[in-house]
């Protein structure tokens, strides 16, 4: 170990080993759970067998160790139908790089699809695939995704109340200095119909107590929905990320919340969502 990768063998042989490759390979990959890098779509064919599209797996190999799996493009075959009821097909890989069927995952292994295969079918085409999403291992440096999701808990109609309501408090934990896209979406209007009345609802988001920014938004006696979107950094390290709002002007006028009902309004909500590392 602490061999250079990239480096020429020393004089003496040494060099690098598989655990160098396994460290820096974990190096690269965020996923600490067997995942995939690319790859590894399951279809049906005309037989009682998986197409399997060639594919990259990131194993776990240990503390701080990884292994990076290529499987080949192949064609496993699985078990006749039931006769009766329904039966659940699992396809995975492990390190070994093998396509297998079974019924359970076994550990440290990759699910590439779950298929409920229902009584007396002769092909997989007749199969439907329960996976939804698949578990993918994003690199590290690389957008984390959405990191936060917020959406106002209260139903159609309601009325919002005037004084400040802390309605969101939720935690981010980064390994390395990122940049954050913060993204709002605020759907209400005025329960008074009259033209020229208005109101407005103030909004502030805390990032460990303190304000990072705030913003007003006008409500009118027409149901809108407005949209406010920032982005800054956060540094390595736990963030206690909160979100407040109050009624800012007018308060004479009750706001009403937007959501769902006939016009399947949008409501009110918020999300961070990382774009990458800070340079």
């Amino acid at each position: 170990m602490g061999y250079a990768i990239g480096k020429a063998a020393a004089a003496d042989g040494t060099g690098t080993t598989p655990e160098d490759f396994q460290q820096w390979l974990w190096s690269l990959y965020r996923s600490d759970k067997p995942s995939i890098a690319r790859g590894g779509v399951v279809t049906g064919t005309s037989s009682m067998a998986y197409a399997v599209a060639p594919a990259v797996l990131v194993v776990p190999a240990g503390d701080s160790r990884r292994l990076v799996v290529p499987t080949d493009r192949v064609t496993v075959p699985t078990a006749a139908a039931p006769s009766s009821g329904s039966r659940t097909d699992i396809i995975y890989a492990g390190s070994d790089g093998a396509i297998k069927v079974g019924t359970s995952l076994p550990a440290n292994n990759v699910m590439l699809d779950r298929r409920t295969v229902p009584a007396g079918i002769t092909a997989t085409t007749a199969t439907t695939s329960t996976l939804g999403d698949r578990r993918f291992a994003p690199l590290v440096g690389g957008s984390m995704g959405r990191l936060i999701s917020w959406e106002e808990s209260v139903g159609h109609g309601y009325h919002m109340p005037v004084g400040v309501v802390e309605v969101m408090r939720k935690t981010i934990t980064l390994e390395e200095d990122r940049l954050i896209d913060w993204r709002f979406f605020q759907t209400l209007a005025l329960e008074d119909t009259a033209d020229g009345v208005w109101s407005s609802m103030k909004w502030d988001l805390l990032i460990n107590g303190n304000v990072q920014r705030s913003w007003e938004m006008k409500v009118e006696n027409i149901a809108e929905t407005k949209y406010f979107n920032m982005n800054s950094s956060l540094t390595a390290g736990t963030h206690v990320v909160t979100l407040r709002r109050s009624v800012k002007r007018d308060s004479k006028n009750a706001i009403l919340y937007y959501k769902g009902a006939s016009g399947n309004w949008p409501g009110t909500n918020f999300s961070a969502v990382d774009i990458g590392a800070l340079a």
